[in-house]
Protein backbone atom coordinates (compact mmCIF):
# COMPACT_ATOMS: atom_id res chain seq x y z
CA UNK A 1 0.00 0.00 0.00
CA UNK A 2 0.85 3.85 -0.25
CA UNK A 3 0.95 5.20 2.72
CA UNK A 4 0.36 9.21 3.39
CA UNK A 5 2.00 11.17 6.32
CA UNK A 6 -1.14 11.67 8.25
CA UNK A 7 -0.52 8.43 10.60
CA UNK A 8 0.00 6.18 8.44
CA UNK A 9 -3.39 6.32 6.66
CA UNK A 10 -3.24 4.37 3.28
CA UNK A 11 -3.65 7.23 0.13
CA UNK A 12 -6.86 5.80 -1.38
CA UNK A 13 -8.15 6.68 2.24
CA UNK A 14 -6.80 10.29 2.43
CA UNK A 15 -8.15 10.29 -1.49
CA UNK A 16 -11.78 9.70 -0.68
CA UNK A 17 -11.69 12.12 2.20
CA UNK A 18 -10.26 14.79 0.60
CA UNK A 19 -12.70 13.79 -2.43
CA UNK A 20 -15.25 13.62 -0.07
CA UNK A 21 -15.11 17.21 1.44
CA UNK A 22 -14.21 18.89 -1.43
CA UNK A 23 -18.07 17.49 -2.80
CA UNK A 24 -19.13 18.91 0.60
CA UNK A 25 -20.32 15.76 1.50
CA UNK A 26 -20.63 14.47 4.84
CA UNK A 27 -19.68 11.25 6.55
CA UNK A 28 -23.65 10.78 7.16
CA UNK A 29 -24.24 11.47 3.46
CA UNK A 30 -21.14 8.82 2.48
CA UNK A 31 -22.69 6.00 4.87
CA UNK A 32 -25.85 6.31 3.09
CA UNK A 33 -24.39 5.78 -0.34
CA UNK A 34 -23.62 2.42 1.05
CA UNK A 35 -25.89 1.91 3.84
CA UNK A 36 -24.10 2.54 6.73
CA UNK A 37 -24.09 4.45 9.48
CA UNK A 38 -22.07 7.79 9.75
CA UNK A 39 -19.01 6.22 12.17
CA UNK A 40 -19.06 2.85 10.30
CA UNK A 41 -18.16 4.74 6.81
CA UNK A 42 -15.97 6.91 9.57
CA UNK A 43 -14.04 3.92 10.23
CA UNK A 44 -13.45 3.21 6.34
CA UNK A 45 -12.26 6.53 5.61
CA UNK A 46 -9.76 6.25 8.38
CA UNK A 47 -8.62 2.92 7.09
CA UNK A 48 -9.69 1.15 10.38
CA UNK A 49 -12.10 -0.81 8.25
CA UNK A 50 -11.80 -2.36 4.73
CA UNK A 51 -13.62 -0.69 1.85
CA UNK A 52 -14.96 -3.39 -0.71
CA UNK A 53 -15.08 -3.22 -4.29
CA UNK A 54 -18.45 -2.88 -4.05
CA UNK A 55 -18.51 0.03 -1.66
CA UNK A 56 -15.48 1.50 -3.81
CA UNK A 57 -17.91 1.64 -6.72
CA UNK A 58 -21.14 3.17 -4.95
CA UNK A 59 -18.74 5.65 -3.56
CA UNK A 60 -16.84 7.09 -6.88
CA UNK A 61 -20.16 7.16 -8.19
CA UNK A 62 -21.34 9.23 -5.33
CA UNK A 63 -18.24 11.34 -5.87
CA UNK A 64 -18.86 11.53 -9.77
CA UNK A 65 -15.32 10.57 -10.08
CA UNK A 66 -13.77 7.68 -11.90
CA UNK A 67 -13.06 4.45 -9.08
CA UNK A 68 -9.52 4.30 -10.25
CA UNK A 69 -8.67 8.10 -9.09
CA UNK A 70 -10.54 7.78 -5.84
CA UNK A 71 -9.37 4.15 -5.12
CA UNK A 72 -5.96 3.98 -6.97
CA UNK A 73 -4.67 1.04 -4.71
CA UNK A 74 -7.50 -1.20 -6.08
CA UNK A 75 -5.76 -1.21 -9.92
CA UNK A 76 -2.49 -1.62 -11.52
CA UNK A 77 -0.85 1.85 -13.04
CA UNK A 78 2.15 0.57 -14.45
CA UNK A 79 3.06 -2.26 -16.33
CA UNK A 80 3.89 -5.36 -14.61
CA UNK A 81 5.81 -8.32 -16.36
CA UNK A 82 5.15 -11.69 -15.62
CA UNK A 83 6.37 -13.76 -13.29
CA UNK A 84 7.76 -16.90 -15.18
CA UNK A 85 10.04 -16.67 -17.77
CA UNK A 86 8.62 -17.91 -21.39
CA UNK A 87 9.80 -21.37 -22.10
CA UNK A 88 11.61 -22.44 -25.32
CA UNK A 89 9.94 -25.68 -26.82
CA UNK A 90 12.19 -28.21 -26.96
Amino acid sequence: MVYCLQGGVPKMHMNLYEARKKAKFTQFDMGKVIGVTAQQYGKRERAEMSITLEEAKLLSDALKKPTSEVFPEYFFTTFVPKMQKNKQPA
